[in-house]
């Protein structure tokens, strides 16, 4: 696809042009059965599926900022659910330490 510079200028258009992280990943991974996701923010309810449909065991992720949670509260919220009912492993990360 295309990338020119215009067609990522508008936020709506950008996204229905790009995947999140997590699904990339996953599309590009080998193996990802019992494996761990180390992903940059908290993830939102369509890539929590992904993970969790893909066999990953444990997630990864820094505590969301009040500005992502502004925007993503809900989807976070439910992702978490969709985590603890897969029983997968959720870990928040602050500051180089874990928090729960």
């Amino acid at each position: 696809m295309s990338d020119a510079p215009d067609l990522y200028a508008n936020q709506d258009t950008k996204y229905s042009r790009t995947l999140h992280a997590e699904l990339n990943a996953v599309l590009f991974s080998k193996k990802t059965e019992g494996c761990t996701a180390y992903v940059t923010h908290p993830p939102c309810t369509n890539c929590a599926l992904v993970l969790i449909q893909s066999g990953i065991s444990r997630v990864v992720c820094p505590s969301p900022s009040e500005d992502l949670l502004s925007r993503w509260r809900s989807s976070i919220d439910a992702a978490r659910g969709f985590f603890l009912e897969a029983e997968v492993t959720y870990e928040l990360v602050e500051y180089g330490r874990e928090t729960e």
